[in-house]
């Protein structure tokens, strides 16, 4: 029965070992994906605290007394709670990822659980077995722990591996300034529109946006970069722009010129695509009056 001990404390020093000598390799790998899931990280935090600043909006609305009441402030309270969960997820998911838990915490854990393992071989042969028992359920914790966290990061790592794209926030608004603007029927109108993004340099973009045939497109004057088309469909009518690589921080812009047919309050759809990123979406309006 001692000497199954001995194995024990054989077997948990060998494992030690062993985990320690693959925590490198499986940084090299986290390394890779760092950048990105960092990146991704404070966009999701922004889209859960605005969803949720929304939800509260709903629910604190004409709030009354009684049964209503309390069935509202339950509802924001399990609205928090899962914030909450759901922000913890995110920071565990992406700190999974560096150097100070997948390779820090890691290395510190399994050393503890060697030093253990061979403190309680030690103690076997010094037939000191209440230490013995101790050592032993002192190194298995430590390296219970740290199996634990190397999932975590494994399962962080295939997290983003598997992520087919990065998350780029773009910005499109009339160079007057602002994303509304009102013409008089009937009236030609010039359109200049600029739009680009403050976060990362993209490459292969494409900004589409998408006009209602209610305003006639009459292409004039200098366009400020090529790659320029327009592309009319039964419904609708299409400004397109291609460009092989834009830097963060510089603009591109479209300059055009429209005629309302109608009286109305029109919305611009704007597409944005690049290399390696989601599609991103941004609306332009305009009112058309008398």
């Amino acid at each position: 029965m001692n000497e199954a001990f001995l194995q024990i404390l054989l077997i948990l020093a060998y494992l030690s070992i062993g985990l320690i000598s693959v925590i490198f390799p499986i940084y090299a790998i986290c390394v890779t994906y760092l950048k990105q899931e960092k990146w991704e990280t404070v966009k999701e935090r922004k889209q859960r605290s605005e969803l949720l600043k929304r939800k509260m909006n709903e629910l604190t609305k004409n709030l009354t007394d009684g049964a209503l009441n309390r069935e509202r402030t339950e509802e924001l309270q399990r609205q928090l709670d899962k914030y909450k969960d759901e922000l913890w997820n995110i920071e565990i998911r992406s700190s999974s990822l560096t150097a100070k838990r997948a390779v820090g915490a890691t290395t510190f854990g399994l050393i503890i659980a060697l030093a253990g393992a061979c403190g309680g071989i030690y103690a076997y042969y010094l037939e000191s077995w209440v230490a013995v028992y101790l050592l032993i359920f002192w190194a298995s914790l430590f390296v219970g722990s740290t199996i634990f966290q190397l999932y975590r990061t494994i399962r962080a790592v295939e997290f983003a591996a598997l992520r087919t794209a990065r998350t780029i926030e773009f910005h499109a608004e009339f160079e007057s300034g602002g994303t509304e603007m009102q013409i008089k029927l009937g009236d030609e109108a010039q359109i200049i529109v600029d739009a680009g993004t403050e976060e990362d340099n993209v490459e292969n973009f494409c900004m589409i946006a998408t006009f209602p045939l209610e305003l006639q497109i009459i292409p004039r004057g200098e366009i400020r970069k090529p790659g320029f088309e327009i592309s009319r469909f039964k419904d609708h009518a299409c400004v397109i722009i291609d460009q092989d690589f834009l830097p963060r921080r510089i603009t591109v812009s479209f300059d055009i010129m429209i005629k309302p047919k109608k009286i109305g309050r029109y919305t611009v759809p704007i597409y944005f695509f690049g290399k390696g990123i989601n599609e991103y979406a941004s609306t332009l309006v305009i009112d058309v009056v008398k």
